[in-house]
């Protein structure tokens, strides 16, 4: 199973049969275990866009937030899902506890969406920095740790 992601992960295109061939199994036995694996260990198939060639820019959004309630936790974690500029964001420990993936088109979407986040906790945001993304150079779900 694990030959079979570390295969996956790197090209999420190729054909059972090539599958089968790297790994000394029939195609059908490859494919009863990937069947296998997407009940339980493989959650799911993302794709990985290069934005920059589509021309958008990646920026790392770093918040410093405090006095978050459950009510305003929520109000954070709804904002975040559905902000059409924000890929991702993950409750961070150190410095910033939060931290946030922004795509934009052009820089005075990225502004809009801090003034909106500042709008919406104007008391709870104490400080943030953002980071534009130049080049992305490894980007896996699989890292190689999981099989050594």
């Amino acid at each position: 199973d694990f030959e079979i992601i570390k295969i996956i992960r790197d090209d999420a295109q190729i054909s059972l049969l090539d599958i089968a061939e790297k790994v000394k199994l029939s195609p059908d036995a490859v494919g009863y275990r990937m069947k296998k694996m997407e009940e339980g260990i493989i959650i799911a198939f993302t794709p990985v866009i290069n934005y920059h060639a589509l021309g958008y820019n990646i920026h790392v959004l770093m918040l410093n937030l405090s006095g978050l309630d459950k009510q305003k936790e929520k109000n954070l974690n709804d904002f975040m899902k559905t902000n059409p500029n924000i890929l991702w964001a993950v409750k961070t420990a150190g410095r910033y506890n939060v931290l946030a993936y922004v795509c934009t088109e052009k820089e005075t979407e990225l502004q809009e969406t801090i003034n909106e986040l500042r709008n919406t906790f104007p008391e709870q945001i104490s400080h943030y920095e953002t980071i534009l993304a130049v080049e992305e150079y490894k980007y896996t779900y699989a890292p190689d740790c999981l099989f050594s």
